[in-house]
């Protein structure tokens, strides 16, 4: 029996021993994870371990402070730290950056005399089966797993399954439908709320963005699936070109010179079983109004069309509907937060049509500068960028209130070209025109600009301008232009030089007999003065044939050009006149003749 004056008998306190010990051994081996005080909480634990996170949910006490501990398996500790838990922002990593936290480290949250502890799950995700509607990976733990996906109108979740170190979520049960691009995380939750996590996303190809007149492709940052993509295009089942895009890391894909992107043509994009397909629309832009501020065009799709306009400091935008097949982009009035904008002609912008997966077609566009450039010396003056197929009424002024009026139509690229030297009238310096298309009116003065000569020994091209104008002096082969900006003296004459570079460009050219150029200066309205400059060979007196020899043949087409049979030019005229009297006439003939007979041929 057991002793009645307050003490265990021997077998009673052994027991009582063996309890203390167990007791104590738990103690030490198993810390508590929801060990309370009143009035104080702390928080869960979250692990992050493909992220080296580690930070709390928000349901503990506000200015509660922590200790964080990080061990590893082995019991070691790797990290220890104090901080002050914040409830209004619990997501605050409080691990530094270069602390690994991995799989089976165990992290200890203290505070008030509160103990949390956590081991770092080892759950994984393999695979997001967009076509199966689940997410599936691996963990050797047998905690619950839980998938969320976050989306608009969620987050949805889902319950795990594990099975042989395998588990699957499905989304179906809470009747949502994955999609490319969707995203998420997994997590594995112990008992008391601590927990492991992992993210996921869907594999996507990123949404393509082709400028067609550009001829150009590239793709938006929304792209899951990085690597190699394989792009077609495709024309009335034809391929026109096949190549690849490293998606992110190229910029651009530019289609060769030659392969056209058209209204009607497919691009197709594939990746590890991926497909992404656009369709280019006939989208064009029709006429950018810069007095009324809208911006007109037309497209073959019925989705809404975004036309921006960008400018130093920002842009502007408006959505516009499809309406038989036009669209209106109206800057003119306020739309949603966007305020009115006055389109200048230094605005350029995109339209942008999306098809039903959110593939993108854009266009660029540009205000319109119209400008005109008059060359004086052949008489043209040419139109650009001026209203598309219009009529242009262009005024000349002989005097500030009398002038005479022409008419011209543009082409369907808004450019037009009159020839006022048939016409009887000469361009020339200080001459005043005034050119309207109904929307926009430009009066444009001609400089008085023009070439004096030309030294090919020293690469040296001469000319005049008005004082103080701005000058370009343009040299080179075709295709690859040079140039000089040189600065006028105070009489208004210039030299360019282009034996050795300058500011303005610096290549060089090697100028010869043959060379040509031009001469051009603008005026504040973009429009241009024009002259051509040139190296002609030196005429050699008698050598009407231009072939460097005064011969009998010289003589006979003097006579022949006297006697009314030929009609000659005017660099033939000046060889003819070999005695430089100003005159073509028979004694220039006989000379020619009397000189080779003589063997004293100039």
């Amino acid at each position: 029996m057991e002793s009645m004056n307050g003490h265990l008998s021997k077998r009673h306190q052994l027991r009582f021993c063996f309890l203390v010990l167990s007791f104590l051994t738990f103690i030490m081996l198993t810390p508590f994870k929801t060990a309370l005080a009143e009035g104080e909480v702390l928080p869960h634990i979250h692990a992050w371990p493909l992220e080296d996170v580690v930070n709390f949910s928000s349901d503990g006490t506000d200015g509660m402070n922590c200790t964080i501990e990080l061990y590893d398996s082995l019991e070691n500790l790797k990290y220890s730290g104090s901080f002050t838990y914040d409830s209004g922002n619990p997501w605050i990593d409080v691990i530094p950056g270069d602390i690994d936290v991995a799989v089976g480290d165990r992290a200890v949250l203290s505070g008030a005399g509160l103990t949390r502890d956590m081991i770092v799950s080892d759950i994984a995700v393999t695979l997001v089966d967009v076509s199966e509607n689940t997410v599936s990976g691996t963990t050797s733990s047998l905690y619950p797993i839980y998938a969320t996906v976050f989306v608009e109108g969620g987050p949805y979740g889902a319950d795990g399954f594990i099975s042989d170190g395998n588990w699957y979520a499905t989304f179906s049960a809470v009747e949502y439908v994955l999609k490319p691009g969707d995203n998420g995380l997994v997590s594995q939750i112990e008992t008391d709320g601590d927990n492991t996590s992992v993210r996921w996303i869907a594999p996507k190809i990123a949404t393509i963005m082709v400028f067609p007149y550009e001829g150009s492709l590239n793709f938006s940052d929304d792209g899951t699936s990085e690597g190699i993509y394989m792009i077609k295009l495709i024309r009335d089942a034809e391929i026109k070109f096949e190549g690849t895009f490293n998606y992110p890391s190229d910029e651009w894909l530019r289609f060769p010179e030659g392969v056209a992107i058209v209204p009607g043509d497919r691009i197709t994009v594939e990746f590890n079983g991926l497909f992404r397909e656009l369709i280019i629309p006939d989208l064009k832009v029709d006429l950018v109004d810069t007095v009324n501020d809208k911006i007109h065009g037309s497209s073959n799709l019925v989705s809404p069309v975004l036309t921006t306009i960008f400018f130093d400091g920002g842009q502007v935008s408006r959505t516009s509907e499809v309406i038989d097949g036009n669209f209106t982009a109206d800057f003119s009035v306020v739309q949603g937060s966007e305020g009115t904008y006055d389109i200048t002609s230094q605005d350029a912008g995109t339209v942008m049509q999306v098809d039903t997966d959110g593939d993108m077609c854009l266009v660029s566009f540009w205000a319109p500068n119209p400008a005109l450039e008059a060359h004086t010396d052949t008489e043209i003056l040419d139109g650009l960028e001026w209203k598309p197929s219009s009529n242009i009424e262009i005024r000349v002024y002989s005097s500030e209130t009398v002038y005479e009026t022409f008419n011209v139509n543009t082409n369907a690229e808004g450019f037009f070209e009159v020839d006022f030297g048939s016409l009887g009238i000469d361009l020339h310096g200080g001459l005043k025109l005034m050119v309207t298309d109904g929307m926009i009116d430009k009066v444009f003065i001609l400089s008085a600009l023009r070439f004096i000569s030309a030294d090919a020994e020293n690469d040296l091209v001469n000319g005049y301008i008005e004082p103080g104008s701005y000058v370009q002096v343009i040299a080179g082969e075709e295709g690859f232009p040079i140039f000089r900006e040189p600065v006028p003296d105070s009489e208004g004459y210039f030299i360019a030089d282009f034996s050795v570079p300058d500011a303005s460009d610096e290549n060089t050219f090697d100028i010869i007999i043959g060379s040509v150029g031009g001469l051009r200066t603008y005026d504040g309205n973009n429009n241009a003065t024009m002259v051509m400059w040139s190296v002609e060979k030196p005429i050699l007196p008698g050598d009407v044939n231009d072939n460097d020899i005064v011969d009998k043949n010289d003589a006979n087409l003097i006579l022949r050009y006297l006697a009314g049979r030929l009609v000659l030019s005017d660099r033939e005229l000046l060889a003819a006149d070999y005695n430089l009297d100003g005159i073509v006439d028979k004694t220039d003939a006989t000379l020619i003749l009397k000189s080779l007979s003589k063997g004293k041929v100039k």
